[in-house]
């Protein structure tokens, strides 16, 4: 029994890892959400910013955190924590900048760390000519409930990276959209009253 139980371990150990994430995760998950403004706000500064990348012919890979930790797929990178604005995320994606092959990290309306590498994907056969931002971008998106976000330098293109697929994004207003519906998603749902406050409060007013 004790070798069953190692060797279903072994087998399973990135599922058992996921999941004592996921469960470590729970507390967060009840914390009050941002305010939609604020959300909509990050969306617009990305939007912008990866639209004025492209036109510039800058490459740039934008990691936006969904509800899964990251800390295990990804290497090096440099803590950040900054609040996100157009001129910080330009500036960390500048040819000159040490961290602008690498990516940046989001979550709400804060820039966690740049300069980060992420894991490559073996799944490209479908795409033709993809660069390793893009390659890099799948590579956590088949692995997390992230979105990333990719600049390309040699076609001024912006891409969308979600689950096991690469989208071209034609402008930054659908990319606003995309980013909108993708933190809504992953917003903490509203809270429910529990069914005996709200016979309680109707029950004094009756009384009343």
């Amino acid at each position: 029994f004790a070798i069953l139980l190692f060797v279903l371990v072994v087998i399973f150990q990135e599922d058992l890892r996921g999941f004592f994430e996921r469960l470590a995760m729970l507390g967060n998950l009840r914390k009050e959400a941002h305010p939609l403004s604020a959300l909509e706000k990050a969306a617009g500064i990305i939007a912008e910013t990866a639209g004025n990348l492209a036109k510039k012919r800058v490459g740039a890979l934008i990691v936006i955190r969904g509800n899964d930790p990251l800390d295990r797929h990804l290497t090096g990178g440099i803590p950040l924590e900054g609040l996100l604005s157009q001129p910080l995320l330009e500036s960390l994606f500048d040819p000159h900048s040490p961290g602008h092959d690498g990516a940046v990290v989001v979550k709400d309306n804060r820039i966690q760390m740049f300069g980060c590498h992420l894991p490559l994907s073996v799944k490209i056969h479908q795409y033709e000519n993809i660069g390793l931002r893009h390659t890099a971008a799948l590579g956590l998106t088949e692995r997390s409930d992230a979105l990333c976000i990719v600049v390309s330098e040699e076609r001024g293109t912006i891409s969308v990276a979600e689950g096991e697929s690469l989208t071209v994004i034609s402008n930054a207003s659908m990319l606003n959209e995309v980013l909108k519906k993708y933190y809504v998603s992953y917003q903490p749902a509203p809270k429910t009253r529990p069914i005996w406050a709200w016979l309680r409060e109707n029950t004094k007013e009756k009384i009343i």
